[in-house]
């Protein structure tokens, strides 16, 4: 099967400083691309000066100059030239990042309905003036992403094959009367025109671009830019933009890191409604990996019970195993059993295990193989259903769920939907609010 192919449509009004930016950000992170073609909607600055000196040495990129600010509507004439399987459409204010194309090669390729994938997740960086998106997890085959409820943005991937069926047109939304000027993309009504077709629009599963024109620091330093554009959005405008500002300042500002491995840690995506803190205080690695705070809990609690032996049940991930094998090695005795049915995350957490040189603290079995294993178990991890199946034959300080249990002296921290069942066992189950209390891991669609 050929590679899907990819091309750049780069959307620019002005700011030629973040122009270079964006541009230098494709050359780096995407070589082989083939074409970029860059649309300046009459823009006051250097930017068209920027654009000719790229074109000098870049046969790739192709010119779309406009002599009135005509917002996104250019992109459907430069969209007749386009040939090939996804196209992004990159506004002037992204910094691309390392791994953004091999990612939507992937995730295109899984799921044949994902129309528009917006390469950053749903939960705002730490510098981002800006709010979380609800959104829902999904999982298959390896590739995850968040299914976006709504919108994403116009600066995102999209099949080519449903935009080139002429139903879709790229447009703006109505001018306001405090910047009649300005001409801003409407992103909603394409999400919307897409999810019309059949198909959905969706966030990455981790960083792939930096949102520069949402930071606080380009805010700091265009003030006068930002303010004038968010008169013309009549969804939030200045004053929305200023609210959110003050509660970008009045949020936490947790640290994003671990002292058990080098990880890529992302703020906590889930949107729970009326938590103290906000579920972004908490960190995040992964789709279906327990929160940051609960893998390190783990190893803690490990390295101080010392069990000779940990099951691990329904949706290991390598990062989870990772830490339980690594307590387990640092104990210096103990065995962790993996009951683990899919390829894809046998192979990948067998992978792990050979790289870290784990062979020695950890077995990988199936789940019929793991239910002779359940009397002999000290120490239980995992999910809702599958601990379900596990605890009336486990003892009272032996279990612990991985998204948010644990157990001290036969008192269990779950959330409401569990308190009842192992209450019935013989366990003080006690009501715990973590970030993640009342939704389920990514289920396959």
């Amino acid at each position: 099967m050929p590679e899907i192919s990819i091309e750049v449509i780069v959307l620019n009004w002005n700011r030629s400083r973040l122009l270079k930016v964006a541009l230098d950000s494709i050359f780096a992170t995407f070589p082989a691309v083939k074409r970029i073609s860059v649309i300046d909607n009459a823009s006051e600055d250097t930017s068209r000066d920027v654009i000719d000196g790229y074109s000098m040495f870049c046969p790739q990129i192709e010119k779309y100059y406009y002599g009135e600010n005509l917002g996104a509507e250019p992109i459907n004439e430069v969209w007749k030239n386009v040939c090939s399987d996804l196209v992004l459409i990159l506004a002037n204010d992204k910094k691309l990042l390392p791994g953004w194309a091999e990612y939507c090669r992937q995730v295109f390729s899984e799921f044949q309905d994902l129309g528009q994938l917006a390469l950053h997740p749903p939960v705002p960086d730490d510098n981002e003036v800006w709010i979380t998106k609800p959104s829902v997890p999904v999982k298959r085959n390896g590739a995850s992403l968040f299914r976006a409820v709504g919108n994403t943005g116009m600066s995102s991937v999209l099949r080519a094959s449903i935009i080139g069926s002429g139903v879709i047109k790229f447009g703006n939304v109505a001018p306001t009367s405090e910047a009649p000027e300005l001409r801003l993309p409407n992103d909603g009504m394409l999400s919307k025109r897409i999810s019309e077709l059949g198909y959905f629009s969706a966030w990455s599963n981790k960083s792939f671009c930096v949102n520069i024109g949402h930071t606080i620091e380009e805010f700091v330093a265009d003030w006068e830019y930002y303010s004038n554009n968010y008169k013309g959005k009549p969804a939030l405008g200045l004053s929305g933009m200023k609210a959110r500002i003050d509660q970008f300042h009045a949020q936490p500002k947790p640290v994003r890191k671990s002292r058990l491995a080098a990880w890529s840690i992302l703020p906590e995506a889930s949107c729970c409604e009326g938590m103290v803190p906000p579920a972004r205080s908490w960190s995040m690695l992964e789709i279906g990996t327990p929160p940051l705070e609960v893998l390190e809990f783990i190893y803690g609690f490990i390295r101080l019970e010392k069990p000779e032996k940990v099951l691990i049940v329904g949706g290991a991930s390598r990062y989870l195993v990772e830490i339980v094998v690594g307590a387990l090695k640092d104990n210096g005795h103990g065995h962790a059993v993996v009951a683990e049915d899919d390829e894809y995350y046998k192979n990948d957490i067998h992978e792990m295990v050979a790289s870290c040189g784990f062979g020695k603290f950890v077995s990988q079995v199936s789940s019929d193989e793991a239910e002779q294993l359940r009397p002999n178990v000290v120490l239980l991890l995992g999910f809702h259903e599958s601990c379900r199946s596990y605890v009336h034959v486990l003892k009272n300080d032996s279990i612990m769920q991985a998204s948010h249990i644990f157990v001290d002296s036969s008192v269990v921290l779950v959330d409401a939907e569990l308190c009842a069942l192992f209450s019935n066992y013989g366990f003080t189950a006690v009501d715990y609010r973590g970030p993640r209390s009342f939704r389920q891991f990514a289920k396959p669609l």
